[in-house]
């Protein structure tokens, strides 16, 4: 039996003595135990929240310029996750060698001998080229 289902309990009896005070006294500790059952719902869904975020950040491993997840070949985003916390996937453009993503628009190039001019927001711009 719950908190609240005991206070109800708890209530009748009172009731049934016609102690009105005590009754009042019982409904109000019922509307209290109420809203901390509805605190600790809501507490015990943003720690669920977090611990999903806190598995998706350890799940991320940044092999520079890019992040990886584990068992996912294509990279994410480093400008997204750094600035947003965002995982979204680059789109490959030239044999897993340059990548673009299609939400802040940078590239990103693998090759180190012929890299891209910087964009504003810290990827690759090809319109500079």
């Amino acid at each position: 039996m719950d908190i609240i289902e005991r206070i109800k309990d708890v209530a009748s009896l009172v009731k049934k003595y016609n102690d009105a005070d005590l009754y009042r006294e019982i409904i109000d500790l019922e509307a209290e135990a109420l809203a901390l059952a509805k605190v600790n719902l809501d507490l015990q869904r943003e720690n669920m929240e977090l611990k999903d975020k806190l598995r998706v950040i350890k799940g991320l491993k940044f092999k520079r310029p890019l992040y990886y997840a584990e068992d996912d070949e294509v990279p994410y985003c480093p400008v997204c996750w750094e600035k947003d916390q965002k995982q979204i996937h680059l789109q490959c453009i030239e044999h897993t060698v340059r990548y673009r993503c299609l939400v802040c628009d940078s590239y990103f190039n693998l090759e180190k001998e012929r890299p891209f001019p910087r964009s504003h927001n810290g990827g690759i711009n090809f319109s500079r080229r």
